[in-house]
């Protein structure tokens, strides 16, 4: 049996050492946003964030993902939008950890049927962004790597859209839920989602959402949870962990 541990928006959180220690898992993938707390100072945030990739360093066992959010994005020079809880003063060494971190960041990850990204994917962001025959999440990732400022706040062409982000033809750093579950069927069909992004109470099973998506920012719970996907036959069963402290 092989095991991920899927692990929704950190802001300076280190639960997820408890986590990792508790489930030894063969993958693990944070869903960005490792930045931008209201209640944790900024230099422990710097701290959290090297933590994560000294454990990545230090456990090459496990493969780590490292996706990237909409609160590590308007750190980078391609971005010149501010989001809500932008650190101005710590910009020079928030900014400069991730572009030292930059090539271990992805907007994308794939594990059979089930997509992993920060907010979600839409098929009206990859059709305006010209997707073809490309693999999804290989375009997805060049779009960042060769093109990143394609993933800033988008206005629907006429210089606006709801602020709060609910427009499908939002990108993976932005989309929430009631957007991204129009989805086209087909799409619905092709794949699971897992994201971040939008604070939730709890982990939805799949009733409301037809297991296809899991949006799994709880860290900021009282009772925190995590996704646990296991492998077995090549067939990825996903199950809601609530984490339990030491």
């Amino acid at each position: 049996m092989h095991k991920t541990i899927a692990i929704g928006d950190i802001h300076g959180r280190d639960i997820w050492k408890q986590i990792l220690e508790q489930e030894r898992p063969d993958r693990v993938v944070f869903m960005g946003d490792y930045f931008d707390s209201y209640d944790i100072p900024g230099t422990e945030q710097i701290y959290n964030f090297r933590n994560i990739l000294q454990w990545k360093t230090d456990n090459p066992q496990c493969e780590v993902i490292l996706l990237i959010g909409n609160h590590d994005f308007h750190y980078m020079p391609e971005c010149s939008d501010r989001y809500s809880g932008y650190q101005a003063a710590l910009w020079p060494e928030i900014g400069k950890v991730l572009e030292e971190a930059r090539d271990q960041l992805r907007m994308a990850y794939r594990m059979g049927d089930i997509v992993f990204t920060h907010a979600g994917i839409s098929p009206e962001f990859l059709l305006n962004n010209n997707w073809g025959e490309q693999d999804m999440i290989e375009f997805v990732n060049d779009l960042w790597h060769y093109q990143p400022y394609k993933f800033r706040f988008a206005d629907n062409g006429y210089g606006h859209s709801d602020p709060y982000g609910n427009d499908t033809f939002q990108g993976p750093l932005w989309i929430r839920p009631k957007a991204l579950m129009k989805a086209c069927q087909d799409v619905k069909k092709s794949m699971r989602q897992v994201v971040g992004h939008t604070a939730v109470k709890e982990i939805d099973p799949g009733k409301s959402t037809g297991g296809r998506y899991y949006f799994i920012d709880t860290l900021g719970n009282a009772r925190p949870q995590y996704l646990n996907i296991r492998t077995e036959d090549n067939e990825h069963i996903i199950q809601i962990e609530t984490y339990k402290s030491i």
